[in-house]
């Protein structure tokens, strides 16, 4: 990988939030991430997408993963930032895990129910062959 970003930098950042939390350090955290830095290695097979859910179900965790890792690649962290990534497939993921439809769209993953039902009908149970949670685990 050639994300810029070691372990002694890790151990920088940390110890720096260490000290904000604690209320020592006289200033606040300030993560600048700056786009457009040379990857140093060939871009990913497939784009960014933002929302995780997004993906085709053809594209494999280890293609997202070399998609984050492109994308990572591209940054420079300066300041107190680090390289992170939010595998985001949307904030009612759950409600997929129990059975609603996942409809992801550009901006946003929207959840509908299979069917109408007042609370005290449902029976709420999560299918560990769900294709959501097998995707997510």
């Amino acid at each position: 990988m050639s994300i810029e970003f070691d372990a002694t930098r890790w151990g920088q950042v940390k110890e720096v939030a260490r000290e904000w939390w604690a209320g020592r350090l006289k200033r606040p955290l300030i993560q600048i991430r700056l786009q457009g830095r040379d990857p140093q290695r060939p871009a990913s097979r497939h784009p960014f997408m933002g929302f995780t859910a997004r993906y085709p179900k053809s594209v494999t965790p280890e293609e997202i993963v070399d998609v984050w890792d492109y994308e990572l690649s591209k940054t420079e962290f300066l300041g107190d930032a680090f390289p992170d990534i939010w595998p985001n497939f949307g904030p009612g993921i759950i409600a997929g895990f129990l059975g609603a439809r996942v409809k992801p769209e550009e901006h946003t993953v929207w959840f509908e129910p299979v069917a109408l039902k007042m609370p005290a009908e449902l029976r709420l149970a999560c299918d560990l062959e769900n294709p959501w949670f097998r995707r997510v685990r």
